[in-house]
């Protein structure tokens, strides 16, 4: 029962996540990457605050560790100021696999500082992940196409960085309690550029689009945390790291985007190899 739960619970952080990042590109048209961020992340925390607080999941973090949420706040919203831009510029198919791939950062990070020793096959599944971003990224020759894939290059080596912080703080404070504060951190971080006025110009379509990212995210943190505890690592993790699947088919449908056979090829390869690096 606990390994049918852990599937099912992966299966619902790759929907949220997925769905809530193909959701961006809409949101982006409306609003600007800052109003957005500051917006997403202060929703977000709140509903995770509730929960914390429902499921008595309250904890405080050590000097040590607010140190690295501060650095993880930072770094956040430069990341989710350039996905946003990203998402705004260019195909939903080809910022969400790139941005996906962060796990080969954070594996090779990890490999480094906390000594944790990779063997052959894992290496093979990283290089394969690196072709298919090259696979996906080329043959673009118009100006915001390549704007896109550099903010999503930009996005994929910050996250790998703060998903390494984020196994840290979730230590000292736990899942649920690491994503209020993380979230609430890089809602800090945006504040002091959002424009509280600007803000108010967004539709009512925008609002609804971004209230629903909001619930997203916070039930793809939510889920993937309780499939985390009912069930394996390597079970729910590469499941939601599929995630870009999911944005990817919705892209193609509502969008209407089309890729070239090279890019499909990518897309496979990153996908793949994420969920068999995470099967190590």
């Amino acid at each position: 029962m606990s390994y049918l739960v852990g599937v099912i619970f992966g299966l619902a952080a790759m929907l949220f996540f997925g769905t809530s990042n193909f959701l961006v590109k809409g949101a982006m048209k409306r609003t600007d990457a800052v109003t957005f961020g500051t917006v997403r992340t202060f929703g977000t925390a709140i509903l995770l605050l509730i929960y914390a607080l429902t499921s008595r999941s309250l904890a405080f973090p050590s000097p040590k560790t607010w140190l690295l949420i501060i650095i993880f706040g930072v770094l956040g919203a430069i990341a989710y100021y350039t996905f946003s831009k990203a998402m705004k510029e260019g195909d939903v198919g080809i910022v969400v696999p790139i941005v996906n791939a962060n796990t080969v950062i954070t594996i090779i990070l990890a490999a480094f500082l906390l000594g944790e020793v990779l063997d052959i096959q894992s290496y093979i599944y990283i290089a394969l992940i690196i072709i298919g971003i090259i696979f996906i990224s080329i043959k673009h020759t118009g100006k915001a196409s390549k704007k896109s894939i550099l903010l999503a290059l930009t996005t994929f080596v910050i996250w790998g960085v703060i998903f390494l912080m984020y196994r840290l703080i979730s230590e000292d404070i736990g899942p649920i309690m690491t994503g209020f504060y993380t979230e609430s951190m890089i809602f800090l971080a945006f504040l002091p550029f959002f424009k509280y006025k600007k803000s108010l110009a967004i539709n009512i379509h925008g609002w609804k689009i971004i209230i629903s990212i909001i619930v997203l995210v916070a039930s793809a943190i939510v889920a993937f945390n309780m499939g985390m505890y009912y069930s394996l690592v390597s079970i729910v993790s590469p499941i939601a790291s599929a995630a870009g699947l999911v944005a990817v088919i919705l892209g193609m449908i509502v969008y209407k985007e089309r890729l070239r056979p090279l890019q499909y090829a990518g897309i496979v390869l990153i996908t793949i190899n994420i969920i068999l690096l995470s099967l190590r």
